[in-house]
């Protein structure tokens, strides 16, 4: 149980309660599509808030919406578990691509559950059943009905490494009622910038609640080995990581244009499920594509490798030459460039880096990383890059130069979570 002794209770407002009602006819179409997908009727289930039988007891529960929130919690998770190994915990996910990232990355640590629908019934049959000692939310998951129910059973949700985006800071008038009703039932943000921090408060958070402890993906990687353990697929190759739709096609056309070298074009799509409408669409443009889950060879011939599976981006990032940040091609907001900066990585990003704007410029103003303003320049400083190893060993070198600083933040972040999680035993 947190430590909020006498804590008052904000009601949701009846806007959300009747919008919520009305949207969820769509959400259960969208669960029903998803679980049919991925062959996961639990997902429908558990959406609902119904718990598979071996759900754990009082356990510390963490809510990360996907991928990359689960990855930055895990070395978090792992330090709070030794605090505590008898301690249960549990991790909620919205996707399936997070609930893979769960079983890999914490298996025998943490249990996996799909976070119910933001509906009464639903968080109810929820929390009825696991009966969390603690809820921490990671980043900007703000369910009103969700934060209401716990404060009511005296758990009000933690929020770490609290991030606000620009859209979220404007939203509809009664959306922006629904969150300031989140953030008066949740005890803390800890926010990770002054500005996500200011984000919070004009959002509706009371200003004793919002501290900055700083950003938890800025620590460094606990397992390294997830890079390095495993030999690299090809001698010399280019990573174009967390691509989107019409990206792959479009760095792909603009490698085939270079003159063929020794260097290999892998790419790593955000959602690997897309594999084969990316394999179609990059063999219209050429038959040298070879693809990972289809266990194809890297042959001498071979210019473009689909890497269309999951859990294995440390470990290509840990091999490439350089990485080329996806979803910043096209207007998605990018995706974390931290990860491959924490492996000494040289990197280029493309002009629309808006959810990661901070650690963008962090790195660029170190000269850590190039940001490109589109196709063409890219196009000019893969070929710049490339032929200049004293250019990219600059870039190496700066980037684990700037982020060393904030070696300690894991730390930091783990003595916040134990002081407001007073279920944890402490050392």
């Amino acid at each position: 149980m947190t430590g909020n002794g006498n804590f008052q209770i904000t009601p949701v407002g009846w806007r959300y309660r009747w919008m919520a009602a009305m949207l969820m006819p769509f959400a259960l179409a969208v669960s029903a599509r998803l679980a049919l997908r991925h062959r996961q009727w639990r997902y429908l289930a558990e959406r609902l808030g119904w718990c598979h039988s071996d759900a754990p007891h009082r356990p510390l529960w963490f809510h990360a919406a996907s991928v990359g929130e689960v990855l930055a919690l895990v070395p978090l998770i792992r330090a709070l578990q030794a605090r505590d190994p008898a301690r249960p915990v549990l991790v909620t996910t919205v996707t399936p691509t997070g609930a893979e990232i769960v079983a890999r990355q914490l298996a025998g640590i943490a249990s996996h559950q799909y976070l119910p629908w933001d509906t009464p019934r639903a968080v109810r049959r929820f929390l009825d059943k696991t009966r969390p000692c603690c809820t921490v939310i990671m980043e900007t998951e703000l369910w009103p009905t969700l934060y209401a129910e716990c404060a009511c059973r005296g758990i009000p949700p933690l929020i770490i490494n609290g991030r606000i985006s620009t859209r979220t800071q404007r939203p509809r008038r009664w959306l922006r009622d629904a969150y300031r009703s989140a953030l008066a039932n949740s005890c803390a943000v800890l926010a990770r910038s002054p500005a996500d921090a200011e984000g919070f408060l004009t959002l509706g958070a009371a200003a004793g609640k919002v501290s900055v402890v700083g950003n938890i993906k800025l620590a460094p990687p606990v397992n390294t080995a997830a890079s390095t353990g495993k030999p690299a697929l090809h001698s010399s190759y280019v990573l174009a990581a967390s691509t989107h739709e019409d990206e792959e096609q479009r760095i792909a056309r603009l490698w085939l244009a270079q003159p063929k070298s020794e260097h290999l074009l892998v790419i790593a799509p955000r959602h690997p499920q897309r594999g084969p409408a990316i394999a179609a669409r990059l063999r219209q443009l050429t038959s040298a594509v070879a693809v990972r889950s289809q266990g194809d060879r890297i042959e001498p011939a071979t210019r473009i490798y689909l890497a269309d599976t999951l859990g294995e981006m440390q470990w290509l990032m840990g091999h490439a030459k350089l990485v080329v940040m996806g979803g910043s091609f096209i207007p998605h907001g990018g995706h974390n460039v931290l990860e491959p900066a924490h492996l000494g990585k040289a990197i280029i990003t493309g002009p629309h880096m808006d959810n990661f704007s901070e650690e963008t410029a962090l790195l660029a103003s170190a000269g850590a990383l190039y940001q490109v303003r589109g196709y063409s320049e890219l196009e000019t400083t893969l070929a710049e890059l490339l032929g200049n190893a004293a250019r990219r060993g600059k870039l190496e070198l700066a980037a684990r130069h700037v982020l060393a600083p904030f070696n300690s933040i894991l730390g930091t972040y783990e003595d916040a979570v134990a002081a407001h999680c007073r279920c944890l035993k402490t050392r």
